[in-house]
């Protein structure tokens, strides 16, 4: 992939990688871009380019349903929660962007849940920085992309509304938005 990448006059990089589930191709050096965390399916990292506060990055691929259940992609979600939550205690910020194929929707319960990623879709509750279950704080994730999905054109954007002629679709977090389940879903 690098040499494809670099035939043109772009100077990608690869930095090193413990685990070979993600690849991350970058046009920085590779010193600005350190791995804390891997696994199989997620990478954890931190970006600290020059006189810019660094920022924990975090990318994922997760299996899709034909191969992993609902149940089990919201499980990895936990742990992938609780690895981020740790990187930032470790690095001491909460600078963090997460990125990646979750194969999920984004309402599911592992994306919105908060002893999961805790993702929200506006910025107004994302502002919070946090809510508390059970005498517990969850820092929020904010998902622009439901924004832009949503508001994108007028019919659903994107793949992640399936109306499966069912008595129970979910819409996103109850509404939150103002709107109702009809906009979204026409």
């Amino acid at each position: 992939m690098l040499p494809a990448l670099n035939r043109r006059e772009a100077a990608f990089h690869f930095p090193f990688s413990g685990e070979q589930g993600i690849a991350i191709y970058t046009r920085f050096s590779p010193d600005f871009l350190k791995p804390v965390r891997e696994s199989e399916r997620f990478s954890i990292r931190t970006l600290a380019l020059p006189n810019l506060p660094p920022i924990v990055l975090a990318a994922v691929h997760f299996p899709s349903k034909r191969y992993w259940s609902a149940e089990s992609q919201a499980s990895e979600c936990f742990e992938l929660g609780k690895a981020i939550e740790q990187v930032e205690k470790d690095v001491g910020y909460r600078r963090t962007i997460l990125v990646g194929d979750f194969n999920m929707n984004p309402f599911e319960t592992g994306i919105v849940s908060s002893g999961g990623l805790n993702s929200v879709m506006s910025r107004r509750i994302a502002s919070r920085v946090s809510r508390t279950v059970q005498g517990r704080d969850y820092h929020f994730l904010y998902n622009p992309m439901w924004s832009h999905f949503g508001d994108a054109r007028a019919d659903t954007a994107g793949s992640y509304y399936y109306d499966a002629g069912q008595h129970v679709n979910l819409e996103p977090m109850g509404g939150l938005t103002g709107g109702s389940a009809r906009t979204i879903c026409q």
